[in-house]
């Protein structure tokens, strides 16, 4: 219950000891910006995450297309192969004994093979050579298109794997040789610059059995190669390698026959594919794609991060610009349109003030038909009423009760009164009259304390004693036909009342509740302290009234059904207009079972 009770109070200790200006902005801003820049915040991320990705995807395609044209390079250098695997001349020719054969026959064979490969150099520069390596001890050198394989190049490791690839062929690993195609010697080419090769290696057997005749190398320039990798942009590492990590051919020429890194190449080795990022330092952050040829080279790509984000944080910069412009903007806006509200409103609360000091004004302030100026209207309707009521009903009215009270008060002498009654009550008891004593002095008693010497306020013992003394005076006139029974506490005979706020009741009571049917009336006035405060019940078992008539005796109407002055809706108004609007009159009456009307009054003492 304190933690409900304390959340209630938190507007109180909070929001409400904020001025409205400040509210009204940050009401704005939770209500209109927040979401804006929630929503801006999250279509920059997935706007980022988009670009990231097409940018993943493109690269990715791209690899794809260079992976595509390199396999399809290397194919046509295996499908220029077959020219020489499947030529049967040539297989016939290396192995044939020329033991008995003339040297011009002999040159007639090597000639024929050597203008067959000088004219293919001649239209494929991508070729640096075709060379044979032959085992027919018959055939003389021809280096370096036709050279016998002696113990010293079969003994070769690269050698050894290009015989034992069979079928498939064995790709050699790069070197550096003079450049140009060759066309004869290539001691003739010495003093020209290096350049690079690779070369595809295949065995030749006889289809008959099988039988190695010999082994065919084509070496290629690396730079056909490049020219592939030439044609990709340079906002990336490319890197062709072998299989333990030498990089045969990239964009980077600068590593070109050197080792990979070794950090890139713990993470691919022994893996056909994949991609990963890789953190070399705090600002150096790389990301690595890889696929696998078929061959068994691997193609990788290294793409800086802070390229690969490079639109990513281009898009986040120009969203921050925007949404920090959003803001800037949406202050401006709210706090105008704020200024333009409120200046309004401080309008109201200025006249608002006015009037709180006793400054009373009346007419228009605030133009317009929305609800500030609905406020002005009504408060301008308040105002005048207010007034009328101040200047016309409230001043006038009080002038005509207290010329009213002056003028009763001057018409009766008390001491002319007391005098008067006292004579008749001797001359009552003279003539051995009681019950005209009595009634003269209960009469006395009653306009005693009516009267009370012009004071308003009586103690409740004093308004009981004048309620007796006026229900003597109706029981002697009516013969006997009110039985009155008193309940009061005496807690509340201290109390102050107005004077006169019983007999009105019981007056109505006895002209109410007495009928040609109805011989007698009992009323029961009782009293005490409840709910905090005093409460007084005058209860009657006459005729009782219906809802619509008891519920006349507190209106406008009963003004002029009361002979005396006085009335239940005087009383009510008195009650009122000196103690407040809690307290009053309330009439419950049912017909033929009796009225009762409850009077409501603060518990106070002088």
């Amino acid at each position: 219950m304190r933690i409900i009770s304390w959340l209630r109070s938190l507007p109180d200790l909070t929001a409400n000891r904020v001025r409205l200006k400040p509210k009204l902005i940050a009401s704005y801003l939770v209500a209109a910006f927040l979401p804006l820049l929630c929503m801006g915040f999250f279509l920059m991320h997935k706007a980022n995450q988009i670009i990231e990705n097409q940018t993943n995807r493109t690269y990715g395609i791209s690899m794809q297309q260079l992976m595509y044209n390199m396999e399809t390079r290397l194919a046509s250098y295996e499908e220029l192969s077959n020219h020489f695997y499947f030529d049967t001349n040539l297989n016939l020719d290396l192995q044939k004994d020329y033991s008995d054969s003339t040297n011009v026959d002999i040159f007639e064979v090597e000639r024929e093979f050597i203008e067959r490969v000088k004219v293919l150099l001649k239209f494929k520069n991508d070729l640096r050579t075709v060379s044979i390596y032959f085992h027919n001890p018959s055939l003389y050198n021809a280096k370096p298109y036709l050279t016998l394989a002696d113990d010293k190049i079969t003994s070769q490791l690269g050698f050894q794997r290009a015989s034992a690839s069979s079928y498939k062929g064995y790709w050699g690993r790069v070197k550096s040789v003079p450049d140009g195609n060759v066309y004869w010697d290539v001691e003739l080419r010495r003093t020209e610059k290096t350049t690079r090769v690779f070369s595809y290696n295949r065995p030749l057997e006889f289809y008959t059995d099988h039988q190695s005749v010999g082994l065919l190398s084509i070496e290629i320039k690396e730079s056909d190669l490049y020219s592939l990798l030439a044609k990709e942009g340079m906002d990336k590492g490319i890197y062709l390698i072998e299989s333990d990590g030498t990089i045969i051919t990239s964009n980077d020429r600068a590593s070109l026959g050197k080792q990979m890194a070794g950090d890139v190449m713990h993470r691919i080795t022994g893996k056909a594919s994949g991609d990963f990022l890789l953190n070399r330092s705090e600002n150096d952050h790389v990301k690595v794609m890889y696929n696998e040829l078929s061959n068994g080279w691997r193609m990788v790509y290294m793409i800086p991060v802070n390229r690969l984000l490079q639109e990513t944080k281009d898009m986040r910069n120009y969203g921050l610009l925007f949404i920090i412009g959003s803001a800037v903007l949406s202050v401006v806006l709210i706090v105008l349109v704020s200024n333009l509200i409120l200046s309004r409103m401080m309008i109201l609360l200025k006249r608002i003030q006015r009037m709180r000091n006793g400054e009373i004004e009346t007419g228009r302030f605030v133009s317009g038909k929305d609800e500030i100026a609905v406020l002005d209207h009504s408060f301008n309707q308040m105002a005048e009423r207010m007034k009328y009521l101040i200047d016309e009903v409230f001043t006038l009215s009080i002038k005509k009760k207290e010329a009213e009270l002056t003028a009763l008060q001057s018409q009766i002498n008390p001491h002319f009164l007391y005098n008067t009654l006292s004579t008749v009550s001797w001359l009552g008891r003279k003539n051995g009259n009681e019950d005209v004593c009595e009634i003269v002095e209960s009469l006395a008693k009653f306009y005693r304390i009516s009267l009370s010497k012009g004071k308003d306020i009586i103690t409740m013992r004093e308004e009981f004693e004048c309620i007796m003394a006026y229900i003597d005076i109706q029981r002697y006139r009516l013969k006997n036909r009110i039985r009155p029974i008193y309940a009061l506490d005496d807690g509340i005979m201290d109390a102050s009342v107005l004077k006169l706020i019983l007999q009105p009741i019981v007056e109505n009571a006895i002209l109410h509740g007495l009928g040609h049917e109805k011989e007698q009336i009992t009323i029961l006035i009782k009293g005490g302290y409840r709910n905090g405060a005093v409460q007084l019940e005058v209860i009657d078992d006459g005729i009782g009234m219906t809802h619509e008539v008891s519920a006349s005796l507190l209106g406008e109407q009963a003004h002029a059904a009361q002979r005396s002055g006085y009335g239940l809706r005087n009383v009510n108004e008195r009650i009122k207009l000196h103690f407040g609007r809690d307290y009053g009159l309330t009439v419950n009456s049912i017909p033929g079972a009796g009225t009762t009307v409850i009077i409501r009054l603060p518990y106070l003492i002088e």
